[in-house]
């Protein structure tokens, strides 16, 4: 689907954006989440991991594209436009990132997160997905009039485990540090095995107020 949208864009003369602020500097299992599909698109943009918490993000357009712009004259100004902290960050990121190997890690640890949740899927009924790449990963529940994914957001959160949740979808979504270990992660799979026992059953942490 994704090439059939990209392929379509080109062949209508518009440009392909990949917006890499979630998905890019690893977080998939490779340096950008494009590189999962036959795709090559015109501007990337990137942000959140390139800093590795420091605020700094960055636009990279391919040749194409920023020649017109910078011949033509056009000036575009910022507050933090050039800031050299920001670009020595994200150069050290890059280095550490590609000298420690932390992207190929992260891919091997996804592998290993997703199989713990798949194991947990076929172990429960009451969810209905898992998914992942890399280590951008989420659990979906099956549809409940009792109960959503929110027991589970505040029965891990009680032990200790942040994570995002989505009501709308009911999903789960976990997307840990690069450096995560298996150790955590088997903790983590440990709780979410239980607070799903614990929903099954009909045994409901206390939520809090609206």
């Amino acid at each position: 689907m994704v090439n059939k949208i990209a392929n379509a864009v080109k062949q209508a003369g518009g440009l392909v954006m990949a917006n890499e602020v979630t998905t890019g500097m690893g977080r998939t299992g490779k340096w950008f989440g494009f590189q999962h599909y036959d795709i090559q698109p015109d501007i990337v943009v990137l942000g959140k991991g390139l800093g590795n918490g420091y605020p700094v993000n960055a636009v990279a357009l391919c040749r194409e594209i920023a020649e017109p712009f910078e011949n033509s004259g056009l000036r575009y100004a910022q507050s933090h436009q050039n800031d050299p902290l920001g670009c020595a960050v994200a150069q050290e990121v890059i280095n550490i990132l590609r000298e420690e190997s932390w992207i190929v890690r992260g891919e091997e640890i996804g592998k290993y997160f997703l199989k713990g949740l798949q194991s947990l899927a076929k172990k429960h009924p009451i969810v209905k997905d898992v998914r992942g790449c890399g280590m951008l990963l989420g659990l979906e529940l099956q549809p409940h009039e009792s109960f959503s994914v929110e027991v589970l957001y505040h029965t891990l959160l009680e032990q200790g485990f942040l994570v995002g949740y989505y009501p709308a979808g009911n999903i789960l979504p976990m997307d840990p540090s690069l450096t995560i270990e298996r150790e955590s992660i088997d903790q983590f799979l440990k709780v979410l095995d239980f607070g799903s026992t614990q929903v099954r059953a009909g045994v409901f942490p206390s939520l809090p107020d609206e």
